[in-house]
């Protein structure tokens, strides 16, 4: 009888052990699982950002062209998104107020970020 309840012990404490184990383990694969996923969004954050980086340069080599050939105006009036390209060192508070209300309308038009 005795020896039954010794080995009962024992089977217990291995028993135990591979619970504890086993409890360690997928703790361990969570762990791992939720760094993971922090990875994958940063990388999706610094993806999101390269590429609004990427539009912003393609907007400001299209009003490089365009500055030559239009008007100021013809160009905010044709694309607004490139108001915010616009030397307003050169212009009078009328007219930064004017564009700065025509590049904020379209932004609000599209539910973008960002106000001049």
């Amino acid at each position: 009888m005795r020896s039954l309840v010794e080995q009962f012990d024992r089977n217990k404490v291995r028993m135990t052990d591979l619970g504890e184990r086993e409890l360690m383990e997928k703790k361990r694969h969570n762990q791992v699982m939720e760094n993971i996923e922090r990875q994958k969004s940063q990388a999706a954050i610094f993806q999101a950002a390269d590429a609004e980086l990427d539009y912003q340069l393609k907007l400001q080599a299209q009003y490089e062209n365009m500055k030559e050939k239009y008007s100021t105006e013809r160009i905010a009036q044709s694309f607004p998104q490139l108001i915010c390209f616009l030397d307003l060192n050169d212009m009078t508070e009328a007219d930064k107020a004017k564009y700065a209300k025509r590049y904020n309308d379209w932004n609000e038009a599209r539910n973008l970020p960002g106000r001049m």
